[in-house]
């Protein structure tokens, strides 16, 4: 490959496209939202603005780099830029934000230069008269800071001055007509013949300030009510909805007060149990594969054959772990697990569940996490940690198989008592309530050989450790949050 053709490829790896990143299925999806857009749009008398819902670390930015390669690279699409909110949230003026972007991206297209030249011109003067209303202009006529100073209640006769409230009329005439240049600027270039429809993707707007991303919202509204555009804002509603309530009361009815911005609301799919193994196999080899790991000369003590896959997809589904948890999760199996090369993969699969459970539990209950991690916790409370995400109702695996990894993997050997471990079976609803003298003996004989089995197979040991294992996980773990947080 020539030095061009690598520089070529380099580029291209760069953007993430539903053939090279996409993990989770979100093709169709993508698929299907152009299509509703491309019809909806018809159906509004300016600009069509869409809400794209999902939690923190759902995947909603990923998503949008992969449609916009998929926007950019199909022709008879409508063009996009992608904006992130929260890029210029110190800027504190969203209209300027989004009107750089969108006039950069009609100059890179040569469209309506005559037009653009327009739209500039009306930028100018709108930071010019922004940068002089109100507090900045007494100032500037009178050298009092009302706002520093503390005085704006004493010096309210300064305000009365005739020169200064003329300059402040002035200033906000010229602000309004600088507004209404930009927006008839831009209905102006978008009704010029071969300029193309625009989706304007905005991310990261509910990481934005309450006030700033409320101000973007109106900016979008009064604005860029344009025919041609379209604006898919990636949004956690719930956070959104924070946002707003700490601006406007927490009695504000956020949906009805959302719905004067946006014309409809879509969800992001969620990733289904396979989409998730897709996932986790993916960073398998990412992080724990030895062939991969060792074009850069690390090792992993704990490589994952299919059963691990297996193992660590059931901890994701039924946590709830969001992608960027489980990438995070990955992240640190890879740091934890990492090693010289003469001891890749020789770590015993129980010791690999131990390490998947900590770093998993870490972001769903990190309070469980710190307890089972310090030893102040007991075997009912992990128990109940595994009844209550389903782990014991484990349908392809005997229904006690989590119970009986983890109980080994907590005790000790002074705190290892198989009459202990029988009663919680038995309140976890994995072992019949009553027994017969002679059923209870064959029942703890049983469990006796189950676990012993466990203990020798999955952690190379016959009896408990002086400390217990997920101790031992958890010192490891947080050794490396040491340095990460």
């Amino acid at each position: 490959m020539s030095e061009a053709e690598e520089e070529i490829k380099e580029i291209e790896d760069s953007f993430k496209t539903f053939e090279s990143f996409d993990k989770f299925g979100w093709d169709k999806f993508a698929q299907q939202l152009t299509e509703f857009i491309q019809t909806e749009r018809y159906f509004v008398d300016g600009s069509l603005v869409i809400s794209l819902n999902a939690e923190f670390g759902r995947g909603k930015s990923t998503f949008f780099e992969m449609w916009e390669s998929m926007l950019n690279s199909s022709d008879g699409l409508p063009d996009v830029v992608r904006l992130n909110a929260w890029q210029s949230d110190f800027i504190n003026d969203p209209l300027l934000a989004i009107a750089f972007n969108v006039v950069e991206h009609l100059e890179d297209n040569g469209k309506a230069p005559e037009v653009i030249k327009k739209i500039k011109t009306g930028a100018g003067k709108l930071c010019r008269a922004t940068a002089s209303i109100g507090n900045d202009i007494v100032s500037k006529f009178t050298g009092v800071d009302l706002v520093k100073t503390g005085k704006a209640a004493e010096s309210s006769s300064l305000i009365l001055d005739k020169k200064i409230g003329e300059q402040i009329y002035d200033d906000f005439r010229e602000r309004t007509n600088a507004l209404e240049d930009i927006r008839d600027g831009l209905k102006e270039a978008f009704t010029k013949e071969g300029v193309s429809n625009l989706i304007v993707i905005v991310d990261e707007l509910d990481r934005c300030r309450p006030d700033y991303s409320i101000s973007y919202l109106e900016t979008i509204k009064h604005i860029f009510d344009i025919p041609k555009l379209t604006f898919v804002l990636g949004v956690d509603k719930v956070s959104l909805s924070c946002a707003a309530k700490a601006l406007f009361g927490q009695d504000l009815k956020f949906d009805e007060y959302y719905r004067k911005f946006v014309h409809r609301n879509v969800t992001l799919p969620v990733p289904d149990k396979a989409a998730t193994k897709q996932l986790c196999s993916s960073l398998v080899d990412e992080y724990m594969e030895s062939l991969e790991l060792a074009q850069i000369n690390r090792f992993s003590y704990g490589e994952m054959d299919r059963y691990r896959i297996d193992n660590v997809t059931d901890l994701c589904v039924l946590l709830e772990l969001t992608p960027r948890q489980i990438h995070e999760m990955f992240r640190v199996l890879g740091h934890a697990l990492c090693c010289k090369e003469a001891q890749a993969g020789r770590m015993l699969w129980g010791w690999q569940i131990s390490t998947m459970f900590m770093s998993a539990l870490s972001f769903v209950n990190h309070d469980l996490y710190n307890q089972l991690g310090q030893g102040k916790a007991s075997f009912e409370q992990l128990g109940d940690c595994l009844l209550s995400y389903g782990l014991t109702k484990n349908k392809e695996r005997q229904s006690d198989w989590w119970c009986s990894v983890l109980f080994i993997a907590f005790a000790n050997e002074d705190a290892w008592n198989i009459e202990a471990v029988l009663k919680e079976f038995q309140r976890l609803g994995l072992r019949q309530e009553t027994f017969t003298d002679e059923e209870e003996k064959q029942s703890l004989d049983n469990l006796r050989k189950s676990l012993e089995r466990f203990m020798s197979q999955g952690f190379g040991h016959d009896q408990g450790y002086e400390s217990s294992i997920l101790m031992k996980v958890y010192s490891r773990i947080e050794g490396l949050n040491q340095f990460a947080g």
